[in-house]
């Protein structure tokens, strides 16, 4: 009797325990279910991440003007964070029986999960959104990971495998997945490093003041200027504007200004164009600025004032385009080192004794390269806020540290964006307006133009507009007949601009050490005092 009845509640036992287990497996089934539909969510939104920085940087225009580089690389991280987390649910990868394993495993994931979270705020701080929006993705998987290893079975053997061959390939991909994942660490430490680089660029102030200008197109944006402000002192003498490329703004002329202004009592102006520093992005195509000029003057209440424009670099074109736009106010033009168009090119052509069509077919080639040299810079330093590190500026030089509190500029000029309107614009992908993906567009600009542009070769300014010339006398120290054939292009380009040599006002040369392509930056005083020298 007493045997029976032990019998009988042995087996209810038994049915409790298999009742028990019954209602615990749908439990884990389902969770297991969720875990993995959750994780192939994010597997998608990573693909959908990287072939959305894919395509846009294939596609220049104001509305893809944007660096989205580091976003592939961000995204290619989320994207091996998620297969890692489907092989931990799918039990392919093992788990590890080895304490130092074991402990790798975790060390990995906290790695993972600390460094997206911190690069995540950093990123947003710079408001750079697609950058901020793909580490929290990752911090998501990062964290639930940590929770997989939490509740997961340590005990666990590895997932048997039959025959040799098949233990082998097993072996050497868990030894090649292991390499991966150091890898992606190394990847996670510069994400975090550059982020957090980038974060500390928005602690400078914006030295100028935002203004709302219409453009031509019916749109209005709000472009950054920055004018000095010198007391009257009986003498009326024309503002200078400083003209640039979109690649360049405020930061380039602040020592100029600086000198021009405290040394010589003059007032100047330069401003950043749209999609470029604290200026907002462009809304549609323009060419150049005199889709917005006279309302900028207009706006800032200019537009009957004398001025002269210095054109920098490729900004001389924009110069050009005002004087003619603007020639009863435009009292002069400065063509600041500008060159006429693919002038390294048919120096080249000089030296290689090439037909025109192999110079043009040099160009393509040479401008592919560059392309590509351009997207390592932008995927390897730029997005990351590394460009310091990779392409460190020489800040004592750069110009004198009182200029701007604690000055790094260059490093500014690299990451600067205008801040949003928190929160709605903080994830707008377009708020990433770096100088280095302007030099981007403009290189496949270039690319699709297959002949040089003749503008400033055959445009001549109307005799009350004075042409002065300031340029670099050694552009290559140590080729002197480049230098010579571009000082002799340079030269001519400027007196058919003049209407003849003998048409031109005055004009200097900057020979002086360390004077280069860029020296209205690099040698701002010199600049200032040869601008008064020369009767602007």
């Amino acid at each position: 009797m007493d045997k029976n009845a032990s019998t009988e509640e042995t087996i209810a036992a038994s049915e409790d325990t298999t009742s028990d287990m019954g209602r615990r497996l749908p439990r884990a089934r389902m969770l297991s279910i969720l875990s993995i539909s959750f994780t192939a969510c994010l597997l998608l939104v990573a693909i959908a991440l990287l072939s959305y920085s894919c395509a846009y940087i294939s596609k220049p225009g104001p509305s893809t003007q944007d660096n989205h580089f580091s976003t592939i690389v961000l995204s290619l991280c989320l994207l091996f964070e998620v297969l890692q987390v489907l092989l931990i649910l799918t039990h392919l990868s093992g788990y590890a029986q080895r304490r130092f394993l074991r402990w790798t495993r975790w060390l990995y994931w906290v790695l993972v999960t600390l460094t997206s979270f911190i690069s995540f705020v950093a990123y947003a701080v710079s408001r750079k959104g697609d950058a901020a929006a793909t580490q929290f993705l990752s911090f998501l998987v990062g964290a639930g990971a940590l929770t997989l290893l939490v509740f997961s079975d340590r005990k666990a053997s590895h997932r048997s495998v039959s025959g040799p061959r098949k233990a082998l390939a097993l072996r050497i991909s868990r030894y090649f997945n292991r390499f991966l994942k150091t890898i992606h660490c190394c990847f996670c430490i510069l994400f975090v490093a550059g982020a957090i680089i980038s974060s500390m660029q928005h602690r400078y102030k914006n030295p100028g003041t935002l203004y709302d200008v219409p453009f031509k197109d019916g749109t209005t944006r709000q472009l950054n200027v920055h004018c000095t402000s010198v007391k009257p002192n009986g003498t009326v003498l024309p503002t200078i504007w400083f003209e640039c490329t979109p690649a360049h703004g405020i930061t380039d002329f602040l020592g100029v200004q600086h000198f021009l202004e405290v040394h010589h009592g003059r007032n100047s102006c330069s401003y950043d164009h749209p999609s470029f520093g604290w200026s907002q992005p462009a809304l549609k195509g323009y060419t150049n600025s005199t889709l917005y000029w006279t309302n900028l003057l207009k706006v800032l209440d200019r537009d009957r004032e004398p001025n002269i424009i210095a054109g920098m670099g490729s900004g001389g074109e924009d110069a050009l385009s005002h004087a003619l736009e603007m020639p009863d106010t435009t009292k002069g033009v400065v063509i600041m080192d500008t060159s006429p168009d693919g002038i390294e090119w048919m120096d080249e052509q000089r030296k290689q004794n090439w037909t025109e069509q192999q110079m043009l077919d040099f160009r393509q080639t040479d401008l592919q390269t560059r392309i590509a040299s351009t997207q390592l810079i932008l995927s390897l330093g730029f997005g990351w806020g590394l460009i310091p590190v990779f392409i460190p500026s020489n800040v004592t030089t750069y110009f004198d540290s009182t200029l701007y509190p604690a000055h790094r500029a260059q490093a500014l000029k690299d990451t600067m964006v205008r801040p949003p309107s928190f929160p709605f614009d903080l994830l707008s992908p377009s708020l990433t307006t770096p100088q280095w993906a302007h030099q981007y567009y403009a290189l496949l600009s270039f690319a699709d133009q297959r002949n040089l542009s003749s503008f400033l070769t055959t445009t001549v300014l109307p005799p009350t507009t004075a042409v002065y010339a300031l340029m670099t006398r050694d552009p290559n120290p140590d080729d002197a007949a480049s230098n010579a054939f571009q000082r002799d292009r340079k030269r001519d380009m400027v007196a058919s601009i003049a209407g003849g040599e003998d048409k031109i006002k005055a004009s200097a040369e900057c020979a002086e050490d360390g004077c280069a392509l860029d020296f209205p930056v690099v040698k701002a005083e010199w600049t200032a005092d040869a601008l008064v020298r020369l009767g602007v």
